[in-house]
């Protein structure tokens, strides 16, 4: 398994979803995605975790 982490280089969830998603299917041992999108987004960061099925690591 492995880990990816964006920093919250991702600008939204409309960026992050596809991306994350990509990964899911193409790495299915993607254990963890951390701050894909900005911390301070909890709305988004909400959102994306509805779209996606691996788990955020916020640090």
């Amino acid at each position: 398994k492995f880990d990816v982490d964006f920093n919250g280089l991702l600008l939204g969830v409309d960026q992050a979803a596809p991306l994350i998603q990509k990964l899911e299917s193409k790495y299915p041992n993607l254990a963890i995605v951390e701050s894909p999108i900005p911390q301070s987004n909890v709305a988004g960061n909400a959102l994306l975790r509805r779209k996606i099925s691996t788990p955020i690591s916020m640090h």
